[in-house]
Order: C-alpha cells, then structure tokens, then sequence
C-alpha cells in the first residue's frame, strides 16, 4: 500500500510530495528527507517540525 510523503529540506521545509510504499528500495533526492505524513494535512510550502512529528501550513500573505 502506497502512503504519502512528505520531501523536506534542510530547512524543514516541504518541497514535493511522493506516493511511496516505505519498503520498495528508492532514495530521496540529495538534499531531501522522506517523512510520512500519515493522517496530517500537508502540502508544499508547509514546515515540518521534528520535535513534534507535526506539519504546519505556511503564513497567510495578506492581500495587498
């Protein structure tokens, strides 16, 4: 069963999302980590915290 996951930067920073098994052989681009995303909203641009295992969507850009 493919899940989501969640590719984030050294930065913690989601940058792409993948279908992924978790057991199939693959390797994430360098500079990326693979996190499950499990039940969590997530999408690109959200910020991943490892303390907490949770994702957080990024700021609202007020409207000019």
């Amino acid at each position: 069963m493919t899940e989501d996951y969640a590719l984030i930067d050294s930065q913690n920073i989601v940058v792409n999302m993948v279908l992924w098994d978790g057991v199939t052989p693959w390797t994430p681009p360098d500079g990326l980590t693979a996190i499950r995303v499990g039940d969590q909203m997530c999408g690109i641009r959200y910020t991943y915290d490892p303390a907490t295992g949770t994702f957080s969507p990024p700021p609202v850009v007020p409207a000019p």
